[in-house]
C-alpha cells in the first residue's frame, strides 16, 4: 500500500496534468467580456452622438409658426396723441448762437401757456435751426415736459421721431378739426 504522502503526490500530478491539457476557461470568458465591453462602449458613444446632434440642430427642426390672422400692431403715435395735453408744430431758428422755437400751429391745446417749452429737450431729439417739428407736450400745473418730438421732412407732410416712427400731417390736421368741432 501507498503511504498518504505518495497518495497525495499522485493526486497532485493528475491535477496538474489535467489543468495543462484543458484550455483555460477563464481566458475565454475574459476575451468575450473584453469584446462585449468594447461593443457596448461603441454603441453608447454612437447613440450619445446621435442624441446630442439632435439637440444642436434643433433650429433646423422647428416648423415655421403660422402668423396670426389680422394682427394689428400698436401705433405709438396714437398713444401719444391720447396722452399729450398739447400737440404743437414749432419752427426752430438761431438767435445769437442759441436756438429759439416759435409755435407756428397748434393741433391740440389744453389752454396752458407753452412759452417756456424746454429747448434743450428739442435739441436732444435732433431739432436744429431751420427745421420744423411736431412736439407732444404734457403741460400741467407742475410745468411743461416734452413727451416726444417728430422732426418734419422737406415738404412738411410727415414727421419722424428719433425711433423711426412716422406721423402724417393729415392725422394731425384731423385732430385740429376735431378740436374745432368740440368747441
Amino acid at each position: 500500500m501507498k503511504s498518504d504522502r505518495e497518495f497525495l503526490d499522485g493526486i497532485y500530478e493528475k491535477v496538474e496534468k489535467a489543468e495543462s491539457d484543458q484550455p483555460p476557461k477563464i481566458r475565454k470568458r475574459a476575451r468575450y467580456v473584453k469584446y462585449a465591453g468594447m461593443a457596448a462602449g461603441f454603441l453608447v458613444l454612437a447613440f450619445s452622438a446621435m442624441f446630442l446632434n439632435r439637440f444642436t440642430k434643433s433650429d433646423d427642426q422647428n416648423a415655421a409658426t403660422p402668423a396670426a390672422y389680422e394682427v394689428r400692431m400698436v401705433d405709438f403715435s396714437e398713444q401719444l396723441i391720447a396722452q399729450a395735453s398739447d400737440i404743437v408744430e414749432v419752427e426752430a431758428r438761431d438767435d445769437n448762437g442759441g436756438m429759439v422755437v416759435d409755435i407756428t400751429r397748434s393741433f391740440k391745446s389744453s389752454g396752458n401757456d407753452l412759452k417756456g417749452l424746454p429747448v434743450a429737450d428739442l435739441e436732444a431729439a435732433g431739432l436744429s435751426a431751420g427745421q420744423s417739428a411736431v412736439v407732444f407736450v404734457d403741460a400741467d400745473a407742475g410745468g411743461t415736459s416734452v413727451m416726444d418730438v417728430f422732426i418734419g421732412d422737406a415738404d412738411h407732410l410727415s414727421y419722424t421721431n428719433q425711433y423711426g416712427e412716422t406721423i402724417e400731417l393729415e392725422r394731425l390736421t384731423g385732430l385740429e378739426n376735431e378740436g374745432k368741432k368740440e368747441r
